[in-house]
C-alpha cells in the first residue's frame, strides 16, 4: 500500500480516536491540548482526502479505502467531506 494512503489511514483513525476521547469534564488545559491535536490530525486527514481522491480516482480499490476512512473524519473537519 502506498505510504501516502497509509498516512491518510493513520491520521483518520487518530482523528476519530482523539475526538472520541473528548469529555466536557476534562480540565481546560487537557481540552486545549485535545483541540490542538484534533485541529492538526483531522485537518491534515481532510487535506489528504482531497489529494488522494484526485490521485487515485482511477483505482477502485484505493478509492474504496479512501472513502471508507473518510467516514472517520466526516464530522471533525473544517471543509466537509463530499
Amino acid at each position: 500500500m502506498p505510504k501516502d494512503l497509509q498516512e491518510y489511514m493513520k491520521k483518520t483513525e487518530y482523528c476519530e480516536y482523539i475526538a472520541g476521547e473528548w469529555d466536557s469534564d476534562l480540565s481546560d488545559e487537557r481540552k486545549r491540548l485535545m483541540e490542538d491535536e484534533i485541529n492538526i490530525y483531522c485537518k491534515k486527514a481532510n487535506e489528504l482526502f482531497y489529494e488522494l481522491k484526485e490521485k487515485y480516482k482511477d483505482d477502485l480499490r484505493k478509492m474504496e479505502i479512501i472513502n471508507k476512512h473518510s467516514e472517520l473524519i466526516r464530522y471533525y473537519t473544517e471543509k466537509p467531506i463530499e
